[in-house]
């Protein structure tokens, strides 16, 4: 039973930690999103990467020249499988004007996808938690309860 207490607190801990980082994330993205440039790009490669899993991912490489003129070629972050992009396709940058090199690709998936996930998994974990601290507490209430009568558990932990 103290287990259940114990991965109630690891998971209250875990939601709590996760969906503070989603809630940051959406925070700087939202920063990013309210100083961004917007330019147009195309998709110069989808570079294969293998992740920590063996599996392959596409990685795009898109290039976009900023409001002043400057190329920049930038390498993706998110990979995905299938290729989420064709090597031609235009796309939409978001770029800071001062660190052009770090731009991303304007869609909802690519900025929004890390907070959404790490916001939900946090929530997920915080539901959990809640549901197996109140079965624990109210476990341990109703023990409290048959154990204030005078029955004695037999050995497998049941009052009969």
């Amino acid at each position: 039973m103290k287990i259940v207490r114990l991965i109630g607190l690891l998971l209250l801990i875990s939601g709590s930690v996760v969906s503070v980082v989603g809630v940051v994330i959406a925070i700087r993205t939202s920063a990013f999103l309210r100083t961004a440039q917007q330019a147009d790009g195309h998709v110069i490669a989808n570079e294969a990467r293998r992740d920590s899993d063996g599996d392959l991912l596409y990685y795009p490489d898109y290039s976009f020249a900023t409001a002043d003129g400057r190329p920049v070629t930038v390498h993706s972050s998110m990979g995905t499988n299938p290729a989420s992009f064709e090597v031609g396709d235009g796309v939409t940058i978001l770029y800071d004007p001062q660190y052009p090199g770090e731009g991303r690709i304007g869609t909802f998936w690519h900025l929004w996808f890390v907070p959404v996930c790490c916001v939900s998994i946090g929530i997920a974990h915080l539901a959990v938690s809640c549901v197996l601290l109140l079965w624990y507490r109210r476990r341990k209430a109703i023990v409290s309860a048959i154990s204030s009568t005078g029955l004695k558990p037999d050995r497998r932990g049941r009052y009969l």
